[in-house]
């Protein structure tokens, strides 16, 4: 894609990420330099299957490395999300009974 006069020469077209990236826009770039010369970097690496019992094994291992929060994280942030959720009810309950006492009145006056 050429640039346009009005375009600078460093301009570069905006590129989708599954687009494949020019080689001219990747001379001198170190890190994405193995990207446009690797031909597995377009391409998508097959599935392969494991054994059901390394996979549950390596699941476990993982999970033991999460760190958990604490009831008291767990209960107060549980509260927040309820007294957000209760705020916000009451909030568009009051928009709509204002929109709805506004149309009201409105139509009263407009049909007399």
């Amino acid at each position: 894609m050429r640039a346009s006069p009005s375009q600078s020469p460093n301009h570069r077209p905006f590129l989708r990420e599954c687009d494949p990236i020019p080689r001219s826009d990747v001379t001198g770039l170190k890190e994405r330099s193995s990207l446009a010369t690797s031909p597995s970097a377009y391409t998508k690496e097959p599935i392969v299957a494991t054994n059901p019992v390394k996979f549950i094994t390596q699941v476990r291992a993982e999970g033991a490395k999460i760190t958990w929060p604490t009831r008291r994280e767990v209960v107060t942030t549980t509260i927040m999300v309820l007294i957000m959720a209760a705020l916000t009810s009451l909030f568009f309950f009051l928009v709509d009974l204002v929109i709805r006492t506004g149309l009201t009145e409105g139509l009263k006056l407009i049909s007399g």
